[in-house]
This record gives structure tokens, C-alpha cells and sequence, in this order.
């Protein structure tokens, strides 16, 4: 579990002590809380399903019996986990952390650039001497046998530096903006939703916006 969702689980609490009115219809019925609208919306399902595998082998008999073909059967057992979320609680998800925001725009990338560049690396590490292993070996060939793994070397090797230094910008920005979050995610966790007039407010100022601009509140 994300530490957002971690967050709202915790902040589920009571209606009953605060009035959470809707500021256009006045009614309360409709009114739900945001942050348990989008935890109601998350399930997970964990299943078991039983597999049988047919197949032909062989039955060995005794010395006097020689071994037969026999259809062998055999059972596996496959245990299945599945993920949802409704299109509401999506809409309603809580900010993401610094974290996980610099972390998806620049650790990511460069990250499977590097594995990438050290894979084919490797690879035509081993590949290319086997190609051109016969004969002799032309100034064309040879170009290709150093220049194409040297090239891919460096190619990982700046990918490595760039996620180093993009590490760093991420424990910075994240120490920089984590108050800025926490206010946001204690903005979101004060949030109401009224299903009647599709609307986002906060019970105490009646400051509102529609259902799909939660970001104007945060």
C-alpha cells in the first residue's frame, strides 16, 4: 500500500461532529466524505483456480511386462490477485508525495535507460565476436566489434551518472515540498462530497468547486 493510500485510511473519521450541510442544496443526506469515498472505491481479490494438465508418458511394468504409454495427469494449483478501483475514487485519490512525483519523472526513465544500455551492452559483448568469428576480419567489422559496445558502455555509463544526480534533485525537492503536501493531503482529508449537486467543499468555510476539480481545493 502507497503512503498516500496508507494516509487515508487513516483519516476516515466521523460525520456526526462537525455539520457538513451541502452549501447549494443545504441537505445533508447525499453528503459523503471524500477521502471515504475513495477508499470504499479500492478492493482487492485473492483466488485460487485449479489447473489439470493431460499428457503421455510411460507405465513401466515388471521385467516380464514392458512399459506402456499411459495418459498422465497432473494438478496445479494457481492462486490469482486482482486489483479495482471505481472511476470516483480515481477522482477523488488523494495527492501524490514528492516522492512519488519526481520519482516517476526522473528516476524512472533514466533508470530503464541504464538496465537497457547494460543489457545490450552485454549483449553485444557476447554476440558480435561470435558473428565475425570466421575469417578474416575487415576494417568495417572490426570498426563494429569495438565501436557498438564502447558506444553502448557510454551510453549506460551516462544514464548511471544522470539517475545518481536525479536522486539526489529527488531527496531535495522532496525535503523542499513535503510541507506543501502535508497541508494538501490535511485539505484533502477535511473534503465532502455531496453526489446530489456533484460538488467538493469543506463543511467549515463552504468553500466548494465541482467534483472533477478537487486540485482547486487542495
Amino acid at each position: 500500500m502507497s503512503q498516500e493510500q496508507e494516509q487515508a485510511h487513516q483519516v476516515r473519521q466521523p460525520v456526526e461532529s462537525i455539520d457538513v450541510h451541502c452549501p447549494i442544496c443545504e441537505q445533508i443526506d447525499r453528503v459523503e466524505r471524500v477521502s471515504s469515498m475513495y477508499c470504499s472505491g479500492l478492493s482487492s481479490t485473492n483466488t485460487q483456480d485449479r489447473v489439470i494438465h493431460n499428457g503421455i508418458g510411460y507405465a513401466f511394468g515388471s521385467t516380464s511386462r514392458p512399459s506402456t504409454p499411459a495418459v498422465i495427469h497432473t494438478e496445479e494449483r494457481i492462486e490469482l490477485s486482482s486489483t479495482s478501483q471505481t472511476a470516483i475514487s480515481k477522482m477523488f485519490a488523494p495527492p501524490l508525495s514528492p516522492a512519488a512525483t519526481y520519482t516517476r519523472k526522473l528516476v524512472v526513465p533514466w533508470t530503464l535507460m541504464f538496465c537497457a544500455s547494460l543489457a545490450c551492452f552485454v549483449t553485444s559483448c557476447i554476440v558480435l565476436p561470435n558473428i565475425f568469428s570466421f575469417g578474416s576480419l575487415n576494417l568495417m567489422e572490426t570498426l563494429m566489434i569495438v565501436a557498438i559496445p564502447l558506444l553502448l558502455l557510454l551510453s549506460s555509463i551516462v544514464g548511471l551518472l544522470k539517475l545518481t544526480k536525479n536522486l539526489r534533485k529527488v531527496k531535495a525537492r522532496e525535503a523542499e515540498e513535503q510541507p506543501r503536501w502535508e497541508q494538501a493531503m490535511a485539505n484533502w482529508s477535511s473534503l465532502y462530497w455531496c453526489a446530489r449537486d456533484a460538488i467538493i467543499f469543506f463543511p467549515d468555510s463552504g468553500r466548494y468547486a465541482q467534483s472533477d476539480e478537487i486540485g482547486k481545493l487542495l
